[in-house]
């Protein structure tokens, strides 16, 4: 899997051992990367950018509360930008805090992210299975990967 490396002039986040949340403006006409020549235009600071983001990442999927997971999981599904809800560092954690260390979140694509509290072992590993085949027959992959919420950043399942 190639890596990919932004300028400094984009603004991206390592969210993840190889997750990043890039920062777009997206209008009708176009999808553009967020910049610092694009937000002086929009008259935003970076923070005030990103702020903005977070708060629109609620309209594609609100992250459930940790009360939520008992005997739930979770699927993220609609047109696009699905995996953004990946990206509220903030909320992962305290859901995280409170879920325990099985939570798990798999970024399938852009269209589907999907999350449950499972722990290692078998269950998991027919989710891993699964993740991977779907992200392989999906337009839009995100990643094959399952993660797990570790110090601040989505980590792999082992």
């Amino acid at each position: 899997m190639e890596i990919c490396h932004f300028d400094s002039e984009r603004l991206h986040r390592q969210i993840g051992e190889d997750l990043f949340a890039i920062l777009v403006v997206d209008s009708p006409q176009s999808i553009t990367l967020a910049g610092t020549e694009v937000l002086d235009e929009l008259g935003l600071s970076a923070e005030e950018a990103w702020e903005r983001g977070v708060e629109q990442t609620d309209t594609v999927g609100s992250i459930p509360q940790a009360v939520d997971y008992k005997g739930r999981a979770f699927a993220f599904s609609g047109e696009e930008y699905m995996g953004s809800v990946l990206g509220d560092i903030a909320r992962w954690s305290v859901v995280s805090d409170e879920v325990g260390p099985d939570l798990m979140i798999a970024a399938v694509s852009d269209q589907f992210v999907f999350s449950a509290v499972i722990p290692d072992g078998p269950n998991l590993d027919g989710v891993r299975q699964q993740v991977a085949e779907d992200c392989a027959a999906a337009a839009r992959c995100i990643s094959p990967h399952i993660y797990r919420f570790r110090g601040g950043k989505w980590v792999f399942a082992d």
